[in-house]
């Protein structure tokens, strides 16, 4: 049975953990493999978006067209490669 000062030994050990490994809010992150924003209007991002849009038509199986509208937000994560996440905002053409 632990006694109360092996507890909060235990409590102040995660907190001062936790507080050297998070970044405070508004901070820039170097933090290696953390995701960061990322910019909707690099032409990387844009040729991204622009693929997903494809896929989605492909995968639709319908025949019919989808146009991108916006790319409201992005991530990128430098992992094994790099992972892009994109939140897009598209329209069904008829």
């Amino acid at each position: 049975k632990m006694n109360t000062m092996q507890v909060t030994y235990g409590l102040v050990m995660v907190m001062m953990l936790f507080c050297a490994y998070s970044p405070a809010q508004g901070a820039p992150q170097d933090c290696p493999g953390c995701p960061v924003e990322g910019d909707p209007q690099d032409p990387e991002i844009q040729k991204y978006a622009e693929q997903a849009v494809d896929k989605i038509e492909n995968e639709a199986n319908c025949g019919c067209a989808y146009e991108l509208v916006e790319i409201s937000h992005v991530t990128t994560q430098v992992v094994a490669g790099e992972l892009v996440h994109l939140d897009l905002v598209v329209v069904h053409e008829e």
